[in-house]
């Protein structure tokens, strides 16, 4: 893990978080403007945290892009990773993170894989609570903050416990991916084979 944190240019001496919101789309699903703006301000300064940014994010709402760079330049332990530094995959990032930090985003699918603790954003918003319900029902992974004055707490007790979520994240796992065996490539090879 420390030689993986070093190469993406993460602190190897303090446990990462991954804050990856989804893009701030119509349905007001991205918790990126209501969190993600001033989540430096009450963030633990004992843990790393690093930000990667949905690309459309950048590419419609540059101006807050450019607010939270304003808020965290002075910040040691946060690191945004920027679109100049080439890291479009964010997986390498993930596997070097202690914690996921994330809203509706489907990182939080795929995260989910590491049975690592999980914390969602939840900006309360109105579209989302009418029309977008299925989108959060990953929630029951990890703990779910409303303010962001209750996350310092939150991200301490998930570095210290871990294994809070491990069981239904597990069940969740399941319902998610029908196969875990390490064995989907093989899978995809025949089922070529039996087109060709």
């Amino acid at each position: 893990m420390i030689k993986k944190r070093k190469k993406l240019g993460l602190d190897p001496g303090k446990r990462n978080v991954l804050y990856a919101p989804t893009w701030m789309d119509g349905m007001g699903n991205s918790s990126f403007k209501k969190f993600g703006l001033n989540i430096s301000n009450y963030f633990p300064e004992e843990y790393q945290l690093t930000i990667k940014l949905h690309p459309n994010i950048y590419h419609y709402k540059s101006h807050l892009v450019k607010k939270l760079k304003q808020k965290i330049k002075m910040k040691k332990n946060i690191l945004l990773l920027e679109k100049s530094r080439k890291i479009y995959n964010i997986v390498p990032v993930m596997v070097a993170s202690d914690v996921l930090i994330t809203d509706v985003s489907g990182v939080s699918h795929e995260y989910i894989a590491f049975l690592r603790p999980m914390i969602f954003l939840d900006n309360q918003n109105i579209l989302r609570i009418l029309y977008g319900r299925g989108r959060t029902r990953i929630w029951k992974t990890g703990d779910v903050v409303k303010r962001l004055k209750e996350l310092p707490h939150i991200v301490k007790t998930n570095v210290e416990n871990p294994d809070r979520y491990k069981e239904i994240q597990k069940d969740m796992l399941k319902e998610i991916y029908s196969f875990t065996d390490g064995k989907s490539a093989e899978r995809i090879i025949s089922a070529i084979k039996m087109l060709t």
